[in-house]
Formats: C-alpha cells, structure tokens, sequence
C-alpha cells in the first residue's frame, strides 16, 4: 500500500487522486509509466457492488490514452501487481487480443462529504531580488586580456 495517495469520490460519483508528499519515494520505485498506468485506472474506476475500486479497461486503451505501446502499457501492470497495488483480472477475446479487463486497484477511497470547497490557497509571495546572484569580484583598475601586449 502506498502511504499518502488517496482517491477522494464526491458525491456524484467523480473521482480525484489526492496524492501527498509522503508517497514521493513509492512513485520513484515505481517509476513514471507504472505511476501513470496507476493513476489511469485510479482515476477511470468506480466502486462495485463490493466496495472495491475497480477500472475495466485493457492494456491497449491504457497504451492509448498515455501515448506508449500496449507491451510498455502491460509491462508498467506487471509492476504494479507486483507492488500490490493492481490485481487484474484480464480478459481475451476469441483472436487473443486483448478484451476489457478488470483492474482492481488498491488505494485508499474515502467519500469527499464537504458541501463547501475548500478555500483557495494563496501562493506564496516571495521577494523578488534584483540584480545578478552572485556578483562579480571587484578588481583592480586594470583586468588582464589576451589582447594586453606583453613585455
């Protein structure tokens, strides 16, 4: 499980991933595909009759919607079943193509209950220096060149 990611579903139904700074060094492990792949299907599924949080999508359609091929696509699943996040449940269709599958995926859901937004957040203001960041030394009057003629 990873610490510091959540899918927040509002009332309606949409879902947001809520992910925070404690999960910087689970998304380094994964790596950027798997991460992506995670939040594909995090952010295309729905509760099913159990309470799970389940995508039905197929490596193919994955593929397509982050632009990589269906083997990068399938192997980015292949880590995250291995990390426990995703277990899947493929299907294929009578050529041994890829079908609709179902992924369930293992992350925190909590039901975003808040009738009012949460109020803006102000960016932080900071002072904006002029100037070179690190000034030059001061030298003499004279600074030696490759033009200076030599006695």
């Amino acid at each position: 499980m990873i610490v510091g990611v959540t899918i927040v579903v509002d009332a309606d139904g949409n879902a947001e991933l809520v992910v925070g700074t404690e999960s910087v060094d689970a998304r380094r492990e994964l790596g950027v595909v798997a991460w992506s792949v995670l939040e594909v299907l995090a952010l295309g599924g729905s509760l099913d009759g159990s309470g799970r949080w389940v995508a039905n999508s197929n490596v193919r359609e994955i593929g397509q919607r982050l632009g990589i091929g269906k083997d990068r696509a399938a192997a980015a699943l292949t880590v995250l079943r291995g990390a426990g996040l995703v277990v899947a449940q493929v299907g294929r269709d009578r050529g041994s193509r890829f079908a609709p599958s179902c992924y369930e995926v293992r992350l925190p859901v909590s039901r975003n209950t808040d009738t009012e937004p949460l109020p803006p957040v102000e960016p932080e203001v900071r002072p904006r220096v002029s100037g070179r960041v690190h000034p030059r030394p001061r030298t003499a009057d004279h600074v030696p060149s490759l033009f200076d003629e030599t006695a």
